[in-house]
């Protein structure tokens, strides 16, 4: 019983964790701030972001009054910033369907380069099932620390 229980633990802890309006807006004002240009992180300090609505439950977009945007990912499993732009905004009434469909690919493709490479790192670290079945504490620590390095991996691939 206690190994069905903590089968069922490890299935809720392993999936990504869904990112809220209110923290999403959080890690915009972290980004801006850390990589506007100097002239505009003052403003963004004192800035009002604006919600755009993005059509995508997964991507919040948010504009800078003064000029500024970021778009950021709804759940951790993708890299926290998905674009910005110091000087112009997102107009919410006038999304194009192309960059709609651009925010849609965009979220797929993400999630399943991380599941590629998660899968790939899971090979090569020796996380597998039989190590879930031995000890599921050691497995989930270490496919935890694995994701951590599999969404370093994209940040780093997005900033390049």
């Amino acid at each position: 019983m206690f190994i069905l229980v903590v089968a069922v633990l490890t299935s809720f802890t392993v999936r990504a964790t869904v990112v809220d309006r209110q923290q999403a807006a959080q890690q915009a004002r972290e980004f801006m701030s850390k990589n506007f240009k100097s002239s505009t992180r003052h403003a963004v300090q004192t800035a009002k972001l604006n919600s755009v609505e993005t059509g995508q439950p997964l991507v919040y977009a948010f504009n800078v009054e003064g000029g500024g945007f970021v778009v950021v990912a709804g759940d951790d499993s993708a890299p926290a910033i998905l674009g910005y732009s110091e000087t112009s905004t997102i107009d919410p009434a006038d999304i194009p369907e192309g960059m709609k469909d651009l925010f849609a690919q965009y979220q797929q493709e993400m999630q399943d380069k991380a599941d590629r490479l998660e899968t790939q790192m899971m090979q090569q670290a020796g996380i597998t099932e039989q190590l879930k079945k031995q000890d599921v504490m050691a497995y989930i620590g270490r496919l935890n620390n694995l994701r951590s390095q599999v969404m370093e991996i994209l940040q780093q691939e997005i900033r390049a």
